[in-house]
């Protein structure tokens, strides 16, 4: 029984001392115009409602109509390119301690999804940070 003390007194230490699920933060995106047209560009805006370090790093990722998110964050995961059929990652430039801009063509007509599917420098995070429907006309 003394074991089992141990071990649960050492789990509640690393719980405790483990980042809160608080510590991450949340997340915006405005598009302009809000509702674009296929072929022509669009520019986005990321914004977190903390300060983030220099060395972090958010993406974002365009998922074509009619195909599976899980598809496209495997590349993303993996840093591979995203076939164009499936998407895309939009190139984004830090603008500040809070936001990061980019521009992106839609190439086709339907309902996009835009990811943000990490909370920091590499992989993707699970629920996404940002997951939002833009009907590209």
């Amino acid at each position: 029984m003394r074991a089992a003390g141990v071990i649960g007194a050492s789990v509640l230490a690393l719980l405790l001392a483990a980042p809160p699920a608080a510590a991450k933060f949340r997340v915006s995106l405005a598009l302009s115009p809000q509702r674009p047209l296929a072929g022509s560009p669009v520019t986005l805006t990321l914004r977190a409602d903390v300060d983030l370090p220099p060395e972090h790093a958010l993406r974002l990722v365009a998922v074509a109509p009619q195909v599976s998110k899980l598809d496209v964050l495997r590349a993303v995961g993996h840093d591979r390119a995203i076939p164009a059929r499936l998407g895309f990652e939009v190139p984004l430039t830090r603008t500040s301690r809070r936001a990061w801009a980019g521009a992106a063509t839609f190439p086709r007509r339907g309902r996009w999804l835009l990811v943000v599917p990490n909370f920091g420098p590499r992989g993707y995070a699970i629920p996404q940070p940002l997951v939002r429907t833009v009907a590209v006309r």
